[in-house]
């Protein structure tokens, strides 16, 4: 949803910019070029609001930042340290990404749904309100001259469909309501015979350009940009160049005499006052504030170029708007640490020393116990063997400290007494050994699994274990945060290096890698690699991808796919 919003946002303005412009120049535009052309130019504009997605393009000349969906802590200030007697709550609030920006994104989603719903409501209320009264008001035409002249009028202009001409006394004005069976109705008046033949063209006219669903189409877009100004404006000024276009339709090729009845024919219906009542239907009238540019219109007699370079000029103006407004984590990415602060060789090297002190110092409680931590190998031993798993629960409710090294040699487990207090470290027995290593193996084959370590009823951890391993020419690691938090010597945040440039992206302050503002919980790249995140956050909003290679084996992109095949 939150690109969506920033697509939405982005439309919004790009097209308000570029309908300002048009409407600053439509005056100018007017004396070279047809009203028809500039009439169906706005028609781009309002479908570029409807359509709020652009061509995305690497650079951008407006850089538009989108807050990423992670917390954000310096590991500068805070470096990181292991977990001792965290609570279950206490990792998960560490480690869900972006609570306040996601709760943000809600509000904001939640306000524009409700703000469109209220819309559509509105205007759906306007509209049957309008077609009640129109029911109850509106009567059929008994003059034979008028029904005739109708027909005759349909013939001429080559329309073949049914529509009903009726006369209704709450009208005020000409008025064409209707999308599946049009209706003309006619103010309860008479007409001069030179005067109707004028006014049931115009109506005609617009039936015939599909005016009314034009309408619709302008409608939608004030529904879903209805907390843009520029969108009301963008309205009334394609309701006048909707008229203008239709006067310029219909006195075509006529001379002087026929525009000044027309003219005066248009005059006569805004004397009788009252406005159109609702937005889906056409009107004769047209309004007050577009009266001077219609009769100027009509009155020019000047043959005008069609508009086919305006049309253009907007279609390219739209795509363009992709190079204008762009999102930065659309551009191109030069490190692994997008959006995050960057640090030296010499800043890494303090905050690696620093981990190892800390790991060291969380561990320390076992040396009595002979498990010791070698900071320069980066690697725990319990009787001069390596360990490969270790665990210990430090209390009732499930709270542990555990780590697991893949080139180990040995498991084992802490004591404790029912006081939870320390007494000793157990080696597992060989059978124990064997059968967590057939499942470490399994895991391995069936990547999905790959970091839910939960290899023994003695390991019930809330956190999941980071690995990278190699089996055979496959690499297979597993991107998660408390990886890192337990001073696992296998994590690597560079895995998912070489697919930064297809939308791929590492934070470092969550040691967690996203793509399009999305966690990664699973991407496989043919038989070469295999990465998995089992994190709960990842696993509840990640996304599963697949990498797509060329002939040549490069990557031509990535795509989300629905299941882990």
């Amino acid at each position: 949803m939150q690109n969506f919003l920033f697509a939405l946002v982005t439309a919004s303005i790009t097209m308000s910019m570029l309908a300002i412009l048009y409407i600053s120049i439509t005056p100018m535009l007017s004396k070279r070029y047809t009203a028809k052309w500039l009439y169906y130019s706005w028609l781009i504009i309002i479908i570029g609001l409807i359509i709020p997605f652009r061509p995305q393009f690497k650079s951008s000349f407006i850089q538009v930042e989108i807050p990423m969906t992670y917390s954000v802590q310096s590991q500068l200030s805070a470096p990181s340290r292991p977990i001792i007697n965290a609570q279950p709550s206490d990792i998960s609030n560490n480690f869900v990404p972006g609570k306040n920006e996601i709760y943000s994104y809600n509000i904001i989603t939640a306000i524009w749904i409700i703000g469109t719903v209220i819309m559509l409501l509105y205007h759906l209320y306007q509209h049957i309100r309008f077609l009640m009264m129109i029911k109850r008001w509106r009567e059929e035409i008994a003059d034979p001259q008028i029904i005739n002249l109708f027909h005759q009028l349909k013939d001429v202009m080559g329309i073949s469909s049914k529509i009903v001409l009726q006369q209704c006394t709450c009208l005020s004005s000409p008025i064409m309501i209707g999308f599946i069976r049009p209706v003309i109705l006619l103010p309860a008046r008479e007409y001069p015979y030179d005067e109707l033949t004028l006014v049931l063209k115009h109506e005609l006219t617009h039936f015939k350009r599909k005016d009314l669903w034009y309408k619709m189409l302008v409608i939608i877009a004030r529904i879903i940009h209805w907390f843009n100004p520029i969108v009301y404006r963008i309205a009334k000024e394609i309701s006048i160049q909707c008229e203008l276009s239709c006067d310029e339709a219909i006195i075509q090729n006529e001379n002087m005499q026929v525009r000044k009845l027309y003219g005066q024919t248009i005059l006569n219906a805004v004397k009788q006052g009252g406005k159109v009542q609702t937005v889906l239907s056409t009107n004769f009238n047209g309004g007050e504030r577009g009266m001077k540019s219609r009769i100027i219109s009509i009155m020019d007699m000047s043959k005008k170029k069609k508009g086919v370079f305006i049309l253009c000029f907007l279609i390219v103006a739209i795509i363009a708007a992709g190079m204008v407004f762009a999102a930065a984590g659309e551009n191109e990415v030069k490190g692994a640490y997008e959006s995050n602060i960057a640090i030296t060789k010499q800043e890494q090297s303090k905050l690696d020393e620093q981990k190892k002190q800390d790991t060291a110092e969380q561990y320390s409680i076992y040396e009595k116990f002979g498990l010791t931590y070698d900071s320069k190998k980066d690697s725990f031993f319990y009787n001069s063997e390596i360990v490969r798993f270790f665990t210990d629960t430090l209390d009732s409710e499930g709270n542990l400290n555990s780590f697991v090294r893949y080139d180990g040699t040995i498991d084992i487990k802490a004591i404790r007494n029912k006081q939870d207090t320390l007494t000793g470290i157990e080696v597992a027995s060989k059978e124990e050994y064997d059968q967590r290593t057939t499942k470490i193996q399994a895991a391995m084959k069936n990547s999905s699994n790959l970091v839910q370590e939960n290899l023994s009823k003695d390991y019930n951890s809330n956190s999941a274990i980071g690995m990278v391993t190699e089996e055979g020419d496959k690499k297979i690691a597993s991107g998660v945060s408390d990886s890192n938090e337990l001073g696992d010597p296998n994590y690597n945040n560079d895995f998912l290096n070489e697919y930064i440039d297809y939308g791929i992206s590492y934070s470092k302050n969550n040691n967690q890698w996203f793509y399009e503002g999305k966690p990664i919980h699973y991407l496989i790249d043919g038989d070469n690699k295999i990465f998995v995140d089992n994190t709960s956050n990842s696993v509840k909003n990640g996304v599963l991808l697949k990498v797509l290679r060329n002939e040549d084996g490069k990557i031509e992109k990535l795509v989300q796919i629905s299941t882990i095949q």
